[in-house]
């Protein structure tokens, strides 16, 4: 239990009104949601609920939970309270409800945000010194989970009052896969098309706005998925403060008199499932297109080798480093030097003295060596990023962070009914730039046939939000074995990145991540600001670095790569770069392990990418040599130059009397 935590009441609790998610009741699992809920939405927001203490006793004294809650006072149930004083607290209720319910998507927490949003009762919501708290949560009535319109009703009655997503959240994994929160639109996207259409309006006169409104609060969204779309946050604000505003429900609530014709549509799609499956059976029928789409699903167990594959790495790395230590030696001028006569970050110790000899001893001084040095191709630490250059124009070295900021971009996609998202894009070539397919799906029609929305990009050398049109895809994932999509963007002359084309291994390279994750840009003002409309209001790109852990295959066109350079919710379509500048992979997806929290990065191997874009007639820059960073030359001490020859002063003459002669 947390230090700052203060006794609120203690219920009687029927172990069958627990709601179960995966090994337990949820309420025992309330570390890992509170831990999750706060890096994703910060504490105010996590600390709604309150910390539970179950006391299981016998069959007499029955099963009792303590509540506690990070706030000293005494409490009382919200339902107590009337005027001004429950009126500012709804306000604040709302406001911390909605934040939760942007967490709905997550492929690996989202469940268990799902099964805390039900409550017992309306009376299980208190207020201790102006702040809401909710207890009994993760509980429902005797007989209410056992049934769909039950568990709307009761919602409608208790939370959602305050959180009008429409129908209860899911309680378990498989019902929040069937309900597909994952693929839920943004409100706040609307916000965004409104923007692009002020941008374009020079272009585009008289062009309507399609969208919802950005005070309304979003779909219940977010997600660990790397290309989940987050943004959501500024609309979802707003709505709190309106206090009405309709929110896309996940799920129609069910109307009681339709009920008895509910079995209906799930029949006929049944139907039309076995007839379908009898055509494919039918010999002579293919049984998949004879392109690159082919089933392919990413396992648990593929994820669980991968993590155990990283940790082997690691404690490889470990061994090398402590070995390497211990034969290293210092140099005259300050440099440690490994045994293989290299710097740790892979250079030859520079020279201290050019065009004159380094043994002088008349204290002529010497320089060091101009340009950059050549690191080695497997330096057995990082060089320090601020170091590395890359070639730019006219073949000059320019910093990494120079191209990283020029070439990647903040890509959006709004769909024809004006919910959509956000992830990250690269240029490959002046006007033509990859990103993840699910991260402009949004803007499709049933994510395949064609465009009914909006694709825009944008980054600080672009200076605006600007239109690109789809020209290749392929995806989703689970069913394509690749996530890509290229957009081309008329008019426009961006840097670029080379793309890595061989198959040596990357395990232990230095690796970057660049994109715009959704939990920064929340704290971004310029996003804030163009949510708002100013478009010309663009957020930094953010960049992580890394080393990667492992490659593997999880299906003939998915091969990926495992590495420590953090990635979230918006990284999603954003490249994975080496220490010379040459994407190694695209950003796609994290995965979560819900007991240590861990956190596993994957990209889309460069290999697949290639082959992508070679289909496609799409041509791109490949480098196969081996990566041998450009360091930018450290600034040479102050040469010592030797004190000037004190003189002394003449001697006075003599005063004294002297003897006559």
């Amino acid at each position: 239990m947390a230090t700052d935590s203060y006794f609120l009441t203690k219920t009687n609790v029927d172990p069958q009104s627990m709601l179960v998610l995966g090994s337990g009741p949820a309420i025992e699992q309330y570390e890992t949601l509170r831990e999750f809920v706060q890096t994703r939405a910060g504490h105010d927001v996590a600390e709604i609920f309150a910390e539970p203490v179950v006391s299981r006793g016998n069959d007499v004294t029955g099963t009792t939970v303590s509540w506690y809650v990070s706030r000293p006072g005494t409490g009382e149930s919200m339902t107590e309270l009337a005027g001004e004083g429950r009126e500012a607290v709804e306000r604040v209720l709302r406001s911390r409800l909605v934040a939760v319910s942007e967490l709905l998507r997550d492929p690996d927490f989202g469940p268990l945000v799902g099964v805390a949003l039900n409550l017992n009762s309306l009376d299980d919501i208190w207020v201790v010194d102006g702040r809401p708290f909710l207890v009994n949560w993760g509980i429902l009535p005797a007989g209410v989970a056992d049934s769909q319109q039950a568990r709307d009703q009761h919602f409608a009655a208790t939370l959602g009052r305050y959180l009008p997503i429409g129908a209860a959240p899911a309680i378990s994994r498989e019902e929040w896969q069937t309900r597909g929160y994952a693929a839920a639109p943004l409100a706040a996207a609307g916000a965004v098309l409104a923007a692009g259409a002020v941008a374009n309006a020079g272009e585009t006169e008289g062009e309507g706005v399609v969208g919802a409104d950005a005070g309304a609060a979003g779909e219940p969204v977010s997600g660990t998925d790397a290309g989940a779309t987050t943004g959501a946050a500024g609309a979802g604000a707003a709505a709190a403060g309106a206090g009405a505003a309709a929110v896309v429900p996940v799920g129609a609530v069910v109307d009681q008199r339709s009920e008895r014709w509910r079995w209906i549509a799930p029949l006929i799609v049944f139907g039309l499932l076995v007839i379908a499956l009898i055509w494919l059976l039918w010999p002579g029928t293919l049984l998949y297109p004879s392109g690159t789409y082919q089933e392919t699903v990413i396992e648990d167990d593929a994820v669980l080798n991968a993590q155990r594959e990283a940790n082997e790495t690691l404690e490889a790395r470990i061994a090398t480093l402590r070995e390497a230590i211990d034969g290293a030696v210092c140099t005259d001028q300050g440099e440690l030097l490994l045994p293989d006569g290299r710097t740790p970050d892979g250079r030859l110790p520079l020279p201290t003295d050019i065009g004159g000899d380094p043994g002088a001893t008349d204290g002529t001084p010497g320089r060091r060596a101009e340009g950059p040095a050549e690191g080695s191709a497997e330096p057995m630490i990082p060089p320090a990023p601020q170091r590395l250059v890359v070639p730019g124009a006219n073949n000059d070295m320019s910093s990494l962070l120079d191209l990283i900021e020029g070439a990647s971009a903040l890509v959006l996609a709004i769909g024809a009914d004006g919910g959509g998202g956000h992830g990250t894009g690269f240029f490959i070539s002046p006007d033509i730039l990859l990103t993840n397919f699910h991260v402009i799906e949004n803007a499709l029609d049933d994510g395949r046939i064609m465009v009914t929305g909006r694709i825009m990009v944008t980054n600080k050398r672009l200076g605006r939000l600007t239109d690109a049109e789809l020209i290749a895809r392929m995806g989703p994932l689970e069913t394509a074995g690749g996530d890509f999509a290229v957009l081309k963007i008329a008019g426009v002359d961006m840097p670029s990145f080379s793309i890595w084309a061989s198959d040596e291994t990357l395990k232990l390279k230095q690796v970057i991540a660049a994109g715009f994750p959704g939990y920064v840009l929340e704290t971004d003002a310029n996003y804030q600001q163009m949510l708002e409309g100013d478009v010309t209001a663009i957020p930094g790109v953010v960049v992580t670095d890394g080393i990667v852990n492992a490659e593997q295959d999880f299906a003939e066109t998915t091969r990926v790569v495992v590495h420590t350079a953090q990635i979230s919710s918006g990284n999603s379509g954003g490249p994975l770069i080496d220490a010379c500048g040459r994407v190694v992979g695209i950003n796609t997806f994290v995965r979560n392990d819900q007991s240590s929290l861990n956190h596993l990065n994957f990209s889309l191997a460069s290999r697949d990418l290639l082959n992508f874009l070679e289909q496609n007639g799409i041509d791109a820059a490949r480098v196969s040599e081996a990566c041998r960073p450009a360091l930018a030359q450290a600034p040479a001490p102050p040469a010592e130059t030797p004190d000037p020859p004190t003189e002394e002063a003449p001697s006075e003459p003599d005063a004294s009397p002297q003897p006559a002669n």
